[in-house]
């Protein structure tokens, strides 16, 4: 999930330092959500704080949601973001089915 917020906010700062940044508003946005909740359910993973099924499937649909934006784009932040959100969207997925059965 570190790993997640931390490509999500160099992406974001990149993008805002371009000069087409305000096309890329939804994007920026996007990023900045997912590092936010990434860096949350983190913090509660770390200090062992009750994560449950809903957190889960927000920071899932969080990390789609981004995945599909930046794959909208071709250059090289975006591609590391996407694969970086496709990959934690996936264990955060795993992670909820193993709650569901247990």
């Amino acid at each position: 999930m570190l790993e997640c917020a931390i490509a999500c906010e160099n992406c974001a700062a990149t993008c805002l330092n371009d000069d087409n940044a305000d096309n890329m508003k939804r994007c920026i946005s996007l990023n900045l959500d997912c590092a936010a909740k990434c860096r949350e359910d983190a913090k509660l993973l770390r200090t062992q704080s009750k994560l449950d099924a809903y957190d889960l499937q927000i920071c899932e649909y969080t990390c789609r949601l981004c995945c599909e934006e930046c794959g909208k784009y071709k250059q090289a932040h975006f591609k590391v973001a996407a694969a970086v959100c496709f990959d934690c969207a996936e264990a955060c997925h795993e992670q909820l089915a193993e709650f569901q059965y247990s």
